[in-house]
């Protein structure tokens, strides 16, 4: 199996893996990936690069790579590079990354929730906010609410009229 096929398998996994162990899946993915490519370097068709030299010296001379040609020195690159991720590429994530769970923060909308003014110049200043709808989408813009009067009014008040501040 190529190694990109390998990844794109076992990311999906490693990542609600993570999830349960309510980890930050950066932890585990960066080493997966590395023991993919090194994985890939063991067989002919581990790599796009093993392909492509294979075929090209199947053109050039005539006799391709065997499957397991690459075996002795991929085999030996692959432990000791699955050597070093497991004792010592671990330690060069940052730990702030380790601590993270990148899931819970993009569940977290506080961080992606922003106020807009509204401009007397656009006409919608005491309008209906049900004729800012569709100028918002437009716009890929969701109007959660309003504010009136320093009061946050949630988005369920449609019939209220446009305030300065949405």
């Amino acid at each position: 199996m190529n190694n990109v096929a390998a990844l794109a398998l076992l990311m999906p996994i490693d990542s609600e893996a993570a999830t349960r162990a309510q980890r930050g899946p950066g932890l585990t993915l960066m080493p997966l990936s590395f023991a993919t490519i090194l994985g890939g370097m063991v067989t002919l068709i581990g790599t796009p690069t093993n392909i492509v030299i294979a075929t090209f010296r199947g053109d050039a001379l005539g006799e391709p790579f065997a499957m397991f040609y690459f075996a002795a020195v991929g085999g030996v690159v692959a432990l000791v590079g699955i050597v070093f991720v497991t004792v010592v590429g671990w330690r060069l994530l940052p730990k702030a990354r380790r601590q993270r769970n990148s899931r819970q923060e993009l569940q977290d909308l506080s961080g992606y929730v922003a106020e807009a003014v509204v401009l007397e110049s656009t006409g919608l200043l005491g309008e209906p906010l049900r004729e800012l709808y569709p100028l918002a989408e437009e716009h890929d813009i969701a109007v959660l609410g309003m504010v009136r009067g320093g009061q946050r009014l949630p988005g369920q008040h449609v019939g209220s009229h446009c305030a300065r501040v949405i």
